[in-house]
């Protein structure tokens, strides 16, 4: 068996094991003659699907407190968070990117993808951010 084969079982392991959570994601691109500053809007020719994932908050590291006033709620660190969706992408129908939206069935919420990261492998981090 090659690298690449043993490769794809160890994500398809991965998966089993820690993608328990139901997203749904929407494509969304800018609008034929719109400006980089308007509100993207939904891309038909990419049709939403549902896709299994995980979901973390990891503390974030350059959430600094600090203020000028002598209020000790004003001085009191912050607790800053990122988001953080986890897939396995092969199978996907199409590969979200940045812009793109995703709702997490088991609340609800909306979320915005900011950043797609890898390792090289066929599971990829969605930092995401509260949208609408």
């Amino acid at each position: 068996m090659a690298w690449d084969q043993y490769l794809a079982q160890a994500d398809q392991a991965v998966a089993a094991f820690f993608d328990t959570e139901t997203f749904t994601v929407s494509a969304y691109k800018r609008g034929a003659g719109k400006s980089r500053n308007d509100d993207p809007v939904p891309d038909p020719a990419k049709p939403a699907f549902e896709f299994k994932g995980s979901f973390e908050l990891e503390p974030s590291i350059n959430a600094f407190g600090g203020s000028t006033r002598s209020s000790a709620d004003d001085v009191a660190p912050r607790h800053v968070s990122q988001a953080i969706v986890s897939a396995l992408v092969t199978g996907m129908s199409w590969r979200p990117t940045t812009g793109d939206r995703l709702v997490r069935e088991a609340d609800g919420c909306a979320y915005v993808i900011s950043l797609v990261d890898g390792d090289g492998t066929d599971r990829v981090l969605f930092h995401v951010n509260r949208g609408n």
